[in-house]
């Protein structure tokens, strides 16, 4: 079914899911008249104290209109940047498609009713699945912004082949950030695994007090990186950088064929200030690596977005779909509405006006995405 579907589907990412979420998980199957598999919706359910809490969502539409923080059934996953939604065998007609889309979310609703789920959701929707579960009749009017998410299409297959992409001002303040690190005597290569989890938790943990999240575990951080080794194997990616044999850097990520998702990076900040180690081993070192292994797109995460967009990297906007109870439906679409305006304005106010013409989806509160009316 994740033929041709992101990392975020594939079967390595279900075992990660299965391995580290507290949430309930249950697969809905669709097989022809032949018994042949031909489509398949993960769900994920629980209350808001499970792991990773499926309320994000209270957190996105910040409105008294807000769904209850009761029990959710989310769909496609509950975890990561990235939702395929409806995973439909891709030999599957236009039409059969588009009838069986409309199956599934029917099904969906059903599930979600049997376990008395006061919503449901999908979460991390790009463009193409938000349309698709639109135009089978899921979500409307719910459409909130989650978060913006930076991507890079290696149009190239050298380091210096993905340069030129860039303009000649951008290539000589990269040539000078790489030559800082070349100097600085810093050691990077990939982690020593298991050896090294500790250390690369207690920095991640670190790096997160830094941005003003909420602390994290550095028990469960370790438990994460465990989780992914154990599930992705050769296909982890896991980078670090000493300095005189001080873990000062590390970025974490996996592989799947030639999508790579680097999601987390952790930094002394103090050192990273004087070496150029945030743009080195965030960007420039995970890029020669993905270059190397024949990588074809690179997905960097959230946050940071001007460093990324001037890097090469294009902007995609990512949707939660929420279809909350009757009991939580009133004043919900003005709700949604007043979240993306704001979304959009602090989008502009972060990253400049001109931001918007790197995203890869239209997108602005006078025009609004389907569903979203």
């Amino acid at each position: 079914m994740a033929e041709g579907s992101s990392l975020f589907a594939c079967h390595r990412w279900q075992r990660f899911l299965e391995d580290r979420l507290t949430t309930k998980i249950a697969y809905l199957l669709w097989h022809d008249e032949d018994g042949k598999l031909i489509a398949a919706l993960p769900t994920y359910s629980g209350g808001p104290d499970e792991t990773p809490s499926p309320f994000t969502l209270t957190k996105v539409i910040h409105s008294e209109a807000a769904p209850p923080s009761g029990f959710a059934v989310l769909g496609g996953t509950a975890y990561g940047y990235h939702n395929d939604g409806l995973l439909i065998r891709p030999d599957v007609s236009a039409g059969e498609r588009a009838s069986l889309a409309r199956t599934m979310v029917e099904t969906f609703r059903e599930f979600a009713t049997s376990l008395g789920a006061d919503y449901t959701a999908f979460l991390c929707v790009p463009q193409a699945r938000l349309t698709e579960l639109s135009e089978a009749g899921y979500g409307h009017p719910s459409v909130g912004l989650l978060n913006t998410v930076a991507t890079l299409d290696l149009q190239a297959t050298t380091f210096e082949g993905y340069l030129h992409t860039l303009p000649k001002r951008r290539r000589q303040e990269i040539g000078r950030e790489r030559r800082i690190f070349e100097n600085s005597g810093l050691v990077w290569g990939p982690a020593t695994l298991p050896d090294d989890f500790d250390e690369i938790a207690a920095l991640f943990e670190f790096t997160y007090r830094q941005h003003g999240y909420p602390p994290a575990d550095p028990a469960g951080l370790r438990q994460n990186l465990e989780a992914q080794a154990r599930c992705f194997g050769e296909d982890t990616l896991v980078l670090t950088c000493r300095d005189e044999g001080r873990l000062v850097g590390a970025v974490s990520g996996f592989v799947n064929g030639s999508q790579w998702v680097v999601p987390w990076l952790g930094l002394d900040y103090e050192v990273a200030r004087r070496t150029a180690l945030y743009f080195n081993l965030g960007y420039y070192l995970p890029i020669e690596c993905a270059l190397a292994r024949g990588a074809t797109t690179i997905d960097f995460g959230i946050k940071a977005l001007h460093a990324k967009v001037s890097r090469g990297m294009t902007i995609e906007p990512k949707w939660a779909l929420v279809e909350p109870s009757s009991e939580g439906a009133s004043g919900w679409s003005a709700a949604v509405r007043e979240h993306n305006r704001r979304s959009f304005d602090e989008f502009q106010e972060e990253n400049g006006e001109r931001a918007t013409e790197f995203l890869t989806a239209k997108w602005s509160p006078q025009a609004p995405l389907p569903g979203a009316d």
